[in-house]
């Protein structure tokens, strides 16, 4: 007989990315390049409707994202605007930031880990779609690294 799982049990699923934060995006995929990773694709993004511990924000930031076998490893340039981004690399430099997870239905996810005592640092929408969009969570103290869950579309 299979074991029920609980609703408010936190299951995280397969790893969507790992995101490096770092001064300059280019400089860094030109050094991932010599190691066999890439080749990298470059996006800028700007907040959509995004919080900041609860308060409302505007950012920008440089995207570069390669394939590293079955995961996506992302760089993250901070450029404008208060983020977690900007925090980290601030007070602990340039590393690792958080590894990235999908789930379905970020809204219930959120209110699960929120149960849990874990809260939201940042949130954004990634597009227009009020259902699409991550939360970064607050994990650092627990885990030395934050977790993100993505919901991509509604």
């Amino acid at each position: 007989m299979g074991r029920k799982v609980s609703s408010d049990k936190i299951v995280l699923p397969e790893v969507g990315h790992v995101c490096l934060v770092v001064r300059d995006a280019e400089k860094t995929a030109e050094k991932f390049l010599t190691l066999g990773v890439g080749p990298f694709k470059f996006a800028v993004a700007e907040s959509i409707a995004a919080t900041r511990r609860g308060k409302p924000v505007h950012y920008k930031v440089k995207f570069a994202f390669a394939n590293v076998g079955n995961t996506t490893l992302e760089l993250c340039e901070p450029l404008e605007g208060e983020t977690v981004h900007k925090d980290f690399l601030e007070s602990r430099g340039e590393g690792v930031h958080h590894i990235a997870f999908d789930v379905d239905d970020l809204e219930a996810e959120i209110a699960k880990w929120k149960k849990h005592g874990i809260e939201v640092l940042q949130r954004c929408r990634t597009t227009p779609d009020p259902k699409s969009g991550y939360a970064y969570m607050d994990t650092e103290d627990m885990l030395g690294i934050v977790l993100e869950l993505m919901q991509r579309r509604g």
